[in-house]
């Protein structure tokens, strides 16, 4: 089962560029989480080594063993989620996390990786030119099923990340014209019917908010219009580690989790900024 030659065949660059990505963030973590209490930047640091453990673990693993027990992973998520909704806690709004002592756990995002598997072995055997009317419903469901248990969540925007999943799938599988007209007239008719019958206050203003992050400033946009002035401040070579106003005095919300971004731009500005990007570029040319 367990073949430990692939450790041999591990990308030492493409993981040295991972680690290097990781040590930048749990360093601005620790910049703006620097008034906070506890310490979130070595929590960061504990889930990244917790990780490299799986990481070779995954690597020592034939990824068709997975790919095998894909229908068994995908129900026992499909149940997690399930779970949640009827017994779970609300955090922050929503009943997406299970904690785990001091650690939280969303099954959401775990799930994500359960539908590649199963729409890896979906599509293992399929030799079609095109995509046939029973294999898109049969991956349209299995992607659909557990964005509806997250949206009910609610949790809108980690729901939409699965859409590029199945997008992603229908194009390597081949979509005829028609197929992708059909899709497109889909998409139009779920989002009238979901702003108008399914969606809260709270996520229309989330989308209100991205079309048009000034219309509400004070409000629904004060995120936004924030963390524009931090990178706005933070000029050419920033304010230096540590000194941004923004996110040093609490103008900037959620600065060490959604919001880090900005507070690079603040501290080391547009060169810092830029070196980070490279960064992660290199990261996706060697992927």
């Amino acid at each position: 089962m367990i073949d430990r030659r692939l450790l041999g065949e591990i990308d030492w660059i493409l993981l040295g560029l991972l680690l290097l990505n990781s040590a930048l963030g749990c360093l601005m973590i620790y910049s703006a989480s620097s008034q906070r209490p506890g310490s979130p930047y070595l929590r960061q640091a504990a889930f990244i080594l917790v990780s490299l453990v799986g990481l070779f673990l995954a690597f020592s693993l034939d990824y068709k063993i997975l790919v095998a027990y894909s229908p068994y992973l995908y129900f026992l998520g499909l149940l997690v989620l399930a779970g949640l909704l009827l017994g779970g806690r609300l955090v922050a709004g929503t009943k997406s996390w299970i904690r785990l002592a001091s650690f939280g756990l969303q099954p959401s995002e775990l799930m994500r990786v359960f539908v590649i598997l199963l729409l890896a072995r979906f599509f293992a055997e399929f030799r079609r030119p095109y995509l046939s009317a029973g294999m898109l419903l049969a991956s349209g469901g299995a992607v659909g099923l557990p964005m509806i248990l997250i949206v009910v969540q609610p949790d809108l925007g980690t729901a939409a990340s699965y859409l590029p999943l199945l997008l992603a799938v229908f194009v390597l599988a081949g979509l005829n014209r028609r197929q992708v007209v059909a899709l497109l007239i889909l998409a139009l008719v779920l989002g009238v019917v979901g702003w108008r019958f399914f969606l809260t206050g709270y996520q229309k203003n989330r989308l209100v908010t991205l079309m048009l992050p000034g219309h509400d400033p004070r409000g629904a946009g004060y995120q936004i219009q924030q963390s524009k002035i931090a990178i706005g401040s933070g000029g050419l070579f920033g304010k230096g580690f540590k000194q941004g106003s923004q996110s040093q005095l609490n103008f900037l919300p959620a600065r060490h989790t959604d919001f880090i971004f900005s507070v690079l731009g603040e501290e080391f500005g547009f060169v810092g900024v830029m070196v980070v990007v490279l960064s992660f570029f290199l990261l996706l040319l060697r992927v």
